[in-house]
């Protein structure tokens, strides 16, 4: 089954275009926080593709898994095409894209906290006679908790009761008195948790 993204698409340059699954992670202390980066090449030539971390906070350990490699057109002309693959779907054509993934290392000592981490990619080759690069930014923020599931339930559920006091709070003007039965919210959140939990059981059981 293929996968395919229709979304906005932008070009950062002839020949490499790329995408992020998802920009923000939430991790305990300890863990690793996971990313992908997914490029594409819509042109005939390939391009050398070299990524670096330029951001990185103190404490954590920014690991990518292929930093320096030559993206091939990617564009679909044969099907079936391959499967367990992600592609786009461009003005040029279907293309396959080439993931690449980042890991961020969080030490159990750090703070807890958000931090963004700035991947930088660089397209094209460079000499003294002439130079043709393009690069492009990636940010990728890490929230280091230290909540278990369940206190994660309770703060998801004070967080609910706090938006809801602050969405009065806009319509009015002023403050506005809201109840909101904090234990009817973790019970609710709660049975989801259970719900999700043993349907993720059940499937590796079919496995």
């Amino acid at each position: 089954m293929l996968t395919c993204f229709f979304l906005q698409i932008i070009v950062y340059g002839l020949t490499m275009a790329a995408f992020t699954e998802k920009n923000s992670v939430t991790v305990k202390r300890g863990e690793t926080a996971q990313f992908f980066i997914f490029f594409w090449n819509p042109e005939g030539e390939p391009s050398p593709i070299r990524l670096k971390p330029s951001e990185i906070p103190e404490g954590l350990v920014v690991i990518i898994t292929s930093d320096d490699f030559m993206l091939n057109s990617s564009l679909v002309t044969k099907f079936p095409a391959e499967k367990e693959r992600n592609y786009v779907n461009t003005e040029q054509g279907l293309m396959m894209t080439t993931p690449v993934r980042v890991l961020v290392k969080v030490p159990r000592d750090m703070e807890l906290g958000s931090y963004d981490v700035v991947v930088t990619a660089t397209a094209g080759s460079s000499s003294e006679a002439v130079s043709s690069l393009l690069e492009k930014k990636f940010k990728f923020t890490v929230n280091v908790t230290s909540l278990t599931f369940f206190e994660s339930l309770v703060q998801t559920g004070k967080d609910i009761k706090s938006g809801i006091i602050e969405a009065g709070k806009g319509i009015t003007g002023r403050a506005t008195e809201v109840y909101v039965n904090l234990g009817a919210v973790f019970l609710i959140l709660l049975v989801i948790g259970i719900l999700v939990i043993s349907w993720a059981i059940f499937k590796l059981k079919l496995r």
